[in-house]
């Protein structure tokens, strides 16, 4: 309703095509394609399920963006998605796509991306970040020679339809939503395939075999974040490095508080060599995130020497880390072109001054962020890295505190702060 209290016409018209399944079917293909969230928002919201089974059939985009209505009507759950996914297997039914036919994600993630709906208003061709390349075509052309039957020759028509959720282990039972959806797309794994970009893991006493459930239904390739904050072990490590190996997209690791355990140094040596050889496959990682990892003095130069790709973050937080680590960081590939170095809390009092300067002076021309808070920094290394501080042309954010330094020093430290603006200010000029 207006303010003056008479229903606007697209109100009306909405009531209408919600209570003629008929017209609906007849009009869909006319609507302008801005015309379809709206109604959308409205046909889940007078739980009309089977325009809502022909509107998936008419839908517009690349991307249907469900949710937000997820969130919102939490009794329905299930009721939307038997008619979405009814409706899927009704336009499947026919040999033929329809000419119009894009619709290519189901996007169940609540307040989903930008870049989601921008795929849902059409400003974008591709939704790039949910319309991952597959690496290798689920169903391939026969080659020269072989034979396929009518049947599997229609059904290689229709590119799969992609689930995309977001994954987060965090209560001891799995959410009842998704078992059932998942449970929906296995009844139909020849042409849905669930897909996830992030899996976070926060609860510890989930059992293995209910999470290998979930991740041997899923299109491995499409992950690309991963956080496990729950405690793990070694073993644990050494369990999930086989998925990982099929996260070929992964742009983001987060591990932490990863505990040592029982097992000797021998077995622990192979199990972070096992896992350094998946990050070598990894031809996107861009952020790695070790926090809490106490033992990582032992096994730094395994896990570095597997990521093959220059990191845009490195972060390496309550741990500790010997002189012999950092001067690793100044030799791997992996390391020179970092735009966010974070080593907060990390004690570095006993480091060499000299091996921190040359760290910094190695990413002076890409780094932005560099965190030293709680490192207890000392006056000498501090001096030292002030001249490689300021050929860092790019620093926007630096972070100290907890360090035992003179007044001299800070005095010293704020002449180089105001060169550092200076400069900006004649870079922007």
């Amino acid at each position: 309703m207006n303010a003056s209290g008479f229903p606007r016409l697209v109100d009306l018209a909405n009531q209408n095509f919600l209570q003629d399944e008929a017209l609906a079917l007849r009009i869909l293909e006319l609507l302008p394609p801005q015309c379809f969230p709206p109604l959308l928002k409205v046909t889940v919201q007078r739980r009309h399920w089977g325009t809502l089974k022909v509107m998936v059939q008419a839908w517009p985009f690349p991307c249907l963006p469900l949710g937000d209505l997820m969130q919102v009507h939490q009794h329905h759950q299930e009721d939307i998605v038997t008619a979405v996914l009814d409706g899927l297997d009704s336009l499947r039914a026919r040999q033929i796509p329809p000419r119009t036919w894009k619709l290519k994600v189901l996007d169940f993630r609540p307040s989903a991306s930008a870049d989601s709906r921008s795929a849902c208003c059409g400003t974008q061709a591709s939704c790039s970040e949910l319309l991952l390349a597959e690496p290798e075509m689920a169903h391939p052309w026969p080659s020269r020679g072989e034979t396929t039957s009518l049947e599997t020759r229609e059904k290689q028509l229709w590119d799969p339809m992609k689930v995309l959720i977001d994954l987060c282990f965090k209560e001891v039972t799995l959410d009842t939503f998704l078992t059932f959806l998942i449970e929906q797309i296995k009844q139909r794994d020849e042409f849905i395939h669930l897909c996830c970009m992030k899996v976070e893991f926060h609860e510890k006493s989930i059992p293995i075999e209910t999470i290998e459930e979930i991740l041997n239904s899923m299109q491995l390739y499409s992950v690309q974040e991963v956080r496990v904050d729950c405690k793990w072990q070694f073993f644990h490590l050494a369990w999930f490095s086989r998925y990982l190996a099929h996260m070929v997209n992964l742009s983001r690791l987060h591990l932490s508080s990863v505990l040592l355990s029982t097992w000797n140094l021998e077995r622990g040596m192979k199990v972070v060599f096992d896992y350094a050889s998946q990050l070598y496959k990894f031809n996107q990682l861009q952020h790695l995130h070790l926090d809490s990892i106490h033992f990582l003095y032992r096994y730094l130069g395994q896990l570095l020497s597997g990521v093959k790709v220059p990191l845009e973050t490195l972060c390496i937080t309550n741990c500790y880390l010997s002189e012999d680590n950092l001067t690793l960081l100044t030799l791997y590939p992996s390391t020179s072109q970092l735009r966010f170095l974070d080593f907060s809390n990390v004690n570095l009092t006993c480091i060499t001054p000299d091996i921190l300067q040359v760290l910094v002076d190695r990413v002076s021309s890409t780094l932005q962020h560099l965190d030293l808070g709680g490192c207890g920094v000392t006056a000498f290394q501090l001096e030292a890295i002030l001249p490689s501080l300021s050929n860092c042309s790019q620093l926007v954010y630096f972070r100290l505190f907890a360090c035992p330094v003179s007044k001299y020093v800070l005095e010293s430290l704020l002449e180089h702060i105001l060169i550092w603006c200076n400069k900006a200010h004649s870079w922007v000029n």
